[in-house]
């Protein structure tokens, strides 16, 4: 394996498109972190360094990803935001944080996520 590309937490609590997105973003050469709740996304951001999160819109537990991203930002305003969705952007995006309309493909991913 080459060089890493950065550590990525991607925040999904559809189990199977986490596991598809930690494969393609493997692929790229990110190290890739998961959560599948706001809860342990929150802890993952409190304990590990990251460079990037991928966080879908809707977590479907209350929370969602668009508030795990900014308290995210507070921490670290050098970390790179990517909010995905199957719905029209937010109007209420916080700056520094991009929007990837679900479906999207690998390149539309490796555009959002690399610098």
């Amino acid at each position: 394996m080459g060089p890493v590309a950065g550590r990525i937490l991607v925040v999904e609590n559809d189990l199977m498109l986490n596991h598809m997105l930690r494969q393609m973003l493997e692929d790229l050469g990110f190290f890739v972190l998961t959560a599948a709740s706001a809860e342990a996304a929150r802890h993952a951001i409190d304990t590990v360094s990251l460079d990037v999160i991928l966080a879908d819109m809707a977590l479907g537990t209350g929370s969602d990803g668009l508030s795990v991203a900014r308290a995210a930002l507070e921490k670290n305003r050098q970390l790179r935001v990517v909010i995905a969705s199957g719905h029209p952007a937010p109007a209420d995006l916080t700056q520094g944080m991009a929007f990837l309309q679900k479906p999207f493909t690998v390149a539309e991913l490796a555009r959002m996520v690399q610098n």
